[in-house]
């Protein structure tokens, strides 16, 4: 006698939590990349065949890390709510380092609670303190990130390409 697998599995809610946390990383970091597109039609016949390159943004996200508790997180904010904010800051890095021509990138340590973010900026490479300043201004006063109670902290990771 052969067994499958089942076909549903029981989802804890501690199970349930760590999805979503999961979830909302994998939410962010895909909305922060391009994928190469073809020229050839849905059934793949047609146009030249040649893939077109893949546009490097200037800044990427390389990571997003949650230093508060999943359980907290969970809690505290939406992964709708998180995925809004992170895009919004990256939005920011966008347009304020737009010129620059150095390679660069920075480390962006997030506190947010109900009426505040705070927020620490590290630095690898050549930056413009200017630049750097304003892109600190700009971003502690978007729109914060909804939370209910308690703060929450995460790590951000920009990396800003020539």
């Amino acid at each position: 006698m052969v067994r499958s697998a089942p076909i549903c599995r029981m989802v804890t809610p501690m199970r349930l939590r760590r999805s979503l946390c999961g979830l909302m990383v994998a939410m962010v970091a895909a909305g922060c990349g391009k994928r190469a597109v073809s020229d050839t039609n849905s059934e793949g016949v047609g146009g030249s065949g040649a893939v077109a390159a893949a546009t490097v943004p200037k800044v990427r996200i390389e990571h997003l890390k949650l230093l508060s508790s999943e359980l907290q997180f969970t809690a505290q904010t939406t992964v709708a709510g998180m995925d809004a904010y992170v895009k919004s800051v990256k939005r920011e890095a966008d347009q304020t380092f737009a010129t620059v021509a150095s390679t660069f990138s920075l480390l962006l340590a997030f506190t947010c609670s109900p009426t505040s973010v705070e927020l620490k900026v590290a630095i690898d490479g050549e930056a413009p303190s200017a630049l750097l300043k304003q892109f600190h201004d700009r971003v502690v006063q978007l729109p914060r990130l909804p939370v209910q109670n308690a703060p929450v902290s995460f790590e951000l990771q920009l990396d800003i390409t020539e």
